[in-house]
C-alpha cells in the first residue's frame, strides 16, 4: 500500500513541490535565519517590547484590529522568528491559491504545481518582503483562493464554496483594502466571464437562477466575518489616506481661499499624489532581464537608477532620484511558458489541438487563456499610471483617486501571467503539441535575438548610460550600474538557452519522460525567481538592540523589571540607526524627548527648554541618561543621582567607566520628585484637556498637576509619592494594570498612571467602574478615596464581535472539509 502511494502523483508532486519550496526558501532567506538577523523591511514591525502578545490579543478582543489566519503565527514563539517565517508561510499559501485555481481547469498535477511554485517567488509580489508590506502579504495568504472557490461556484453550485469564498475574500480585506480592492475587481470580472461561459455551454441563462442568488450566502459571510475590517477600512483606512492626501496638497490653504484656480491645483496635486510609483514603459523590460535598472533603492552596490518612485517633478541633485524596494521580473521562462499556454488556446479554438483526458480525469479546459491574457495586458498598461493617457479614465471612477502608487496593478498582471503559465507547461509538457512546442521554440528565438541586440546596445551605450546615472544623483554607482546591466542581459540570455534546450528535448524524448522535463523546466524558473530574489535580503543585526546592556540591566535592577519613564538625550535617532535608545524602548523604558508624531511633548519641550527638571516632572521621567559634562548643574541642587558612567565603543556596544572623559555618559535617577504613578493630595484641578497644556506652558506654571479632574474641599499638605503596582499593563501574562493603594489623607487623592489616556482605558476601585480623567494634558488619573482600595487599569474588551467574526470565518472556511459535500472527482482534485 506505500508503495502504492509513492507511486501516486497525488502524493510525489506535493512532496516534490514542498522539498523544492523548502530548499528555495531556505536559499532566499539564509542570511537572516539566526534570531538577531532580520530583513530590512522598513514598513514591518522588528522591534517587539515583551508586552508585545498582551498588546496584541487586547487590540484583537477590543475589537480595534480584525482576526485573519496568518495572525496565527503570533503563537510561534519569539516575535522575531515570525518576522522572516511570516512571508515564508504565506508565500506558501498564494502557491497553493494558484494551484487550486488551475486544479479547478483541471490542469495535471505537473501544470498546477509548477506555477504555484513560480508564483511562490515571483519577482514584484515576493520581493515586497524588502520593503516589509506585510499587508500584501496577509492577502496573497487568502485572497487567490477566491479565483478557484469562484470557478467551483460556476461549475457546481455547491453551498460551500459560496461560503468558503465569502471567508477567503474578507480576510483578504483586512490589511490592504486597496490591493484587495484590485483583486476584487479582476474577480467581479472573472464572475462574469464565468456567466459567459456558462451562457455558452448551456445554450441559456439558468445560472441566473442556480449559481448567482447564492452569492447572497457569500454576501452574509463577509458580513458576519467581516464587521471589524470592515468597519475599519471606512474609519481608518479611508480617512488616513484622506489626511495623507490633504497633507500632500495642503489643501487646508485651497479651502482658506476658494477659488476655480484652487480647486483646480489641489485636484492636480491629488493626481501626482496617487500617480506616484507609476511605472514607467522602459520598466517592462524589467519583465525579462532582472536588475537592468538597478535593484532596491538606496542599497549599494547595485541601487535603482530608473524612474519608478522618482518625485515628480523630478529635479536632479535637488531630490532622491527614486525610491523602490522591489522587482518587476516576471522571469524569461514564466512568460515563455505564458506565451506557450496563450498557443494552446489558439490551437484549441482552431481545432488543431485537442485536450487529451488521462485515465479517470477530466480533459484540461483552457477557456479562460482569453480572460488572463486580457488581464495581462490591461493591467500591464494600468500599472504604468501617470505615463498613460488611459489611467485618468481609471482614476476617475470611485475610489480610485485613494489608490496611491498604479504600480500596484502589477501584482495582477504576475497573477494572470502565472495563471497563463500554468496552461502553458499543460500545454507543453501533458499534451505534447508539437505545433505549439515549436511556436514557443521559435518565440524563444526571437526572443534571445532582441536580448542580443539590446546586450550589444548596452555596450555601445555605456558611456552614455553612465553620464545618465551620474546626471541624477548616483556618480559613486554608475560604472558599476551600467556593466551590472549588461551582466543581467547576458545572464538571461544564457537562462533563454537553457530553457529552449530543454523545449527542444522534450521534442526528442520518448513520452513517460516529458514530464520530468517539464518539472526540471519549472524548478529552473523558480531557482531563477529565488536567485533574483535573494538581491533583495537585506540583513540586519538587531542583537544589540534587544541585548540587556549594562545600562539596562542597571535600571531593571532599580525598577525591579517594571517599565519606567526615561529622558535620553545621547541617543535619539530612528529606532534601526538607534541600538541603545531602542534597547531601552524594548525593556520598558519610555523615552519622554519628543518626536515628530508628539505633538504635546514637542510644545512642552519648546515651552521648558530651559527648565529641564520641570519638563522631567511632568512626564514622570525617572531616569535621564546625559553626556557626563552636563552633570554637574543638576548635582548642584541635587535633582539627580548618578548611577553609571558609560561609553560607547562601537558596533553595537558600550562598556562602563570608572574615570569619567570627554566621551562619557552617564545614566542618573532623579530625585526631585516621585516618578509616575504617584498619588497627590492636591492639584489644580476642573481643568479642560484642551486648557491643560497652555496652562502647562504659561508663565505662571501651577507647581501641582493639572487635571480635569475636580478639586478637594479639603486638600492635605502632603507631598507627592510614587506607588507601586504588581504589574504595568502590558507585561507577559497581565492583562491590567493592578495595585493595592492606600490613601493616609482625610479628603481623596489624585492617582497619576504612567498610562496615556485614551478612550479604550477602563479603570476599576475595589472591583467598581470610575472615570478615568486627564492629567498634564496626557496621563490617565482617577481619584482614590480615604483608605485602602484595590486599583486596575485596562483596556475595554469586546471580544463577542471579534470572536464572532473569527468564528464566521473559520466554519465558512471549513464547509470544503466535509466530505460529503464534495463529489469523488473534487475529492480527488483537491
Amino acid at each position: 500500500m506505500i508503495h502504492h502511494c509513492l507511486k501516486s502523483k497525488t502524493v510525489w508532486m506535493p512532496l516534490v513541490f514542498l522539498f523544492a519550496f523548502s530548499l528555495l526558501m531556505l536559499y532566499v532567506f539564509a542570511p537572516v535565519l539566526p534570531l538577531h538577523t532580520v530583513t530590512l523591511s522598513p514598513d514591518y514591525a522588528k522591534f517587539f517590547k515583551p508586552s508585545w502578545f498582551v498588546t496584541w490579543s487586547e487590540n484583537l478582543l477590543s475589537g480595534t484590529d480584525p482576526w485573519c489566519p496568518s495572525m496565527l503565527l503570533n503563537f510561534c514563539g519569539h516575535p522575531l522568528w515570525r518576522h522572516t517565517f511570516f512571508f515564508v508561510i504565506t508565500s506558501l499559501f498564494a502557491a497553493l491559491g494558484v494551484r487550486y485555481y488551475l486544479k479547478t481547469q483541471h490542469l495535471s498535477p505537473l501544470a498546477a504545481w509548477s506555477a504555484g511554485l513560480c508564483f511562490a517567488f515571483i519577482g514584484y509580489s515576493f520581493t515586497l518582503f524588502n520593503a516589509g508590506h506585510a499587508g500584501y502579504f496577509d492577502f496573497i495568504c487568502c485572497g487567490l483562493f477566491a479565483f478557484g472557490l469562484m470557478a467551483r461556484c460556476f461549475q457546481t453550485g455547491r453551498f460551500p464554496y459560496f461560503l468558503a469564498l465569502g471567508a477567503v475574500l474578507i480576510w483578504a480585506e483586512i490589511h490592504q483594502p486597496d490591493i484587495w480592492m484590485l483583486f476584487t475587481i479582476l474577480l467581479g470580472a472573472y464572475a462574469i466571464w464565468c456567466s459567459v461561459k456558462c451562457r455558452k455551454a448551456d445554450g441559456d441563462c439558468r445560472f441566473f437562477k442556480t449559481v448567482w442568488p447564492r452569492f447572497l450566502l457569500t454576501a452574509a459571510v463577509i458580513a458576519l466575518a467581516g464587521t471589524v475590517p470592515i468597519r475599519n477600512a471606512f474609519t481608518q483606512s479611508l480617512a488616513g489616506r484622506k489626511e495623507q492626501m490633504e497633507a500632500f496638497s495642503q489643501a487646508g490653504a485651497a479651502k482658506a481661499q476658494p477659488s476655480p484656480e484652487a480647486k483646480k491645483q489641489q485636484d492636480e496635486s491629488n493626481w501626482i499624489f496617487a500617480t506616484n510609483w507609476s511605472m514607467p514603459p522602459e520598466d517592462i523590460a524589467e519583465f525579462f532581464v532582472p536588475g537592468i535598472w538597478g535593484d532596491a533603492s538606496f542599497q549599494p552596490p547595485t541601487p535603482y537608477w530608473g524612474r519608478l518612485g522618482q518625485p515628480f517633478p523630478f529635479q536632479a541633485g535637488r531630490m532622491m532620484p527614486n525610491y523602490r524596494q522591489h522587482t518587476l521580473y516576471l522571469g524569461v521562462i514564466l512568460l515563455l511558458m505564458a506565451f506557450a499556454g496563450i498557443a494552446g488556446w489558439i490551437g484549441v479554438r482552431a481545432n488543431r489541438e485537442t485536450p487529451a483526458a488521462e485515465e479517470g480525469e477530466a480533459a484540461p479546459d483552457f477557456s479562460d487563456v482569453p480572460f488572463w491574457t486580457g488581464a495581462a495586458l490591461l493591467c500591464i498598461l494600468l500599472a504604468m499610471g501617470r505615463y498613460t493617457p488611459f489611467y485618468r479614465m481609471a482614476y476617475a471612477l470611485p475610489f480610485m483617486n485613494y489608490l496611491r502608487a498604479p504600480v500596484k496593478f502589477h501584482h495582477l498582471t504576475e497573477c494572470a501571467v502565472t495563471m497563463l503559465a500554468g496552461f502553458g507547461f499543460e500545454a507543453l509538457f501533458r499534451q505534447r503539441w508539437v505545433r505549439i512546442r515549436k511556436q514557443t521554440l521559435i518565440a524563444g528565438v526571437a526572443g534571445i535575438a532582441l536580448l542580443a541586440i539590446g546586450w550589444i546596445l548596452s555596450l555601445s551605450l555605456a558611456p552614455m548610460t553612465v553620464a545618465h546615472i551620474k546626471s541624477i544623483g548616483l556618480p559613486q554607482y554608475a560604472e558599476p550600474l551600467a556593466r551590472y546591466t549588461q551582466a543581467n542581459l547576458g545572464r538571461t540570455i544564457v537562462l533563454s538557452l537553457l530553457a529552449l534546450a530543454i523545449l527542444f528535448a522534450a521534442g526528442k524524448v520518448k513520452a513517460p519522460r516529458i514530464p520530468l522535463l517539464g518539472a526540471i523546466l519549472a524548478l529552473l524558473c523558480a531557482i531563477d525567481l529565488a536567485v533574483v530574489a535573494r538581491r533583495y535580503v537585506a540583513p540586519i543585526n538587531v542583537a544589540p538592540h534587544y541585548a540587556r546592556n549594562a545600562v539596562v540591566q542597571t535600571l531593571l535592577q532599580k525598577t525591579g523589571g517594571q517599565p519606567a519613564q526615561i529622558a535620553n538625550y545621547v541617543s535619539q535617532g530612528m529606532q534601526e540607526q538607534d541600538w541603545f535608545g531602542t534597547s531601552l524602548f524594548l525593556h520598558g523604558f519610555n523615552n519622554a524627548l519628543p518626536t515628530a508624531d508628539t505633538p504635546i511633548l514637542q510644545e512642552l519641550h519648546q515651552a521648558l527648554k530651559n527648565d529641564p527638571i520641570t519638563y522631567w516632572r511632568l512626564n514622570g521621567v525617572r531616569f535621564v541618561m546625559l553626556p557626563y559634562k552636563a552633570l554637574s548643574a543638576f548635582l548642584q541642587n541635587r535633582s539627580v543621582q548618578p548611577l553609571v558612567n558609560f561609553e560607547f565603543t562601537g558596533n553595537g556596544a558600550l562598556r562602563t567607566v570608572q574615570q569619567p572623559g570627554e566621551k562619557t555618559l552617564t545614566c542618573c535617577e532623579v530625585t526631585a520628585f516621585p516618578p509616575l504613578p504617584t498619588l497627590h493630595t492636591a492639584w489644580q484641578g476642573a481643568v479642560s484637556v484642551t486648557n491643560q497644556l497652555a496652562a502647562l506652558t504659561g508663565t505662571e506654571r501651577p507647581g501641582q498637576p493639572v487635571t480635569d479632574a475636580p478639586v478637594s474641599a479639603t486638600p492635605s499638605p502632603d507631598a507627592p509619592r510614587a506607588v507601586r503596582f504588581d504589574a504595568s499593563r502590558g507585561q507577559a501574562g497581565v492583562w491590567k494594570t493592578r495595585g493595592e493603594i492606600e490613601n493616609p489623607a482625610s479628603s481623596p487623592a489624585l492617582l497619576i498612571f504612567a498610562e496615556k489616556n485614551v478612550p479604550e482605558l477602563t479603570a476599576r476601585i475595589d472591583g467598581k467602574a470610575v472615570p478615568i480623567y486627564t492629567a498634564d494634558a496626557q496621563w490617565a488619573v482617577v481619584l482614590i478615596h480615604p483608605g485602602k482600595h484595590t486599583v486596575t487599569l485596562g483596556k475595554t474588551l469586546h471580544p463577542f464581535l471579534p470572536i464572532l467574526n473569527a468564528i464566521a470565518g473559520i466554519l465558512a472556511a471549513a464547509t470544503l472539509c466535509v466530505k460529503r459535500w464534495r463529489t469523488p472527482e473534487e475529492r480527488v482534485e483537491g
